[in-house]
């Protein structure tokens, strides 16, 4: 999922669902929603350029990781989600700089 295009931290819980096919419901809050459906499927979702939402996508993927036992996330971004169990892979190429 690209996330450059997002100004908002708020649309970021409405932006993975999208990504997932999750629709929300009415009467259920969307990340209650996101757990549900995704705590019983095997899945990798790649969130690309998360640094300016940085707060926000660690937040969420913190929550599902915690209750979603098949998800993993792969994130790029210039700093780390710092988030329980995160893996940090940096690269040292000059084109990386």
């Amino acid at each position: 999922m690209e996330l450059a295009p997002l100004a908002e931290s708020l649309v970021v819980p409405q932006a993975w669902a999208h990504v997932v096919g999750v629709l929300e419901e009415h009467d259920a809050a969307l990340i209650a929603t996101l757990v549900t459906r995704l705590s019983s499927k095997r899945i990798l979702l790649v969130l690309d350029n998360c640094e300016h939402l940085l707060e926000a996508c660690a937040d969420l993927a913190g929550r599902l990781l915690r209750n979603c036992r098949g998800l993993q996330i792969l994130a790029t971004s210039r700093e780390a989600l710092r988030i329980s169990g995160e893996q940090r892979l940096v690269c040292t190429a000059p084109r990386c700089a």
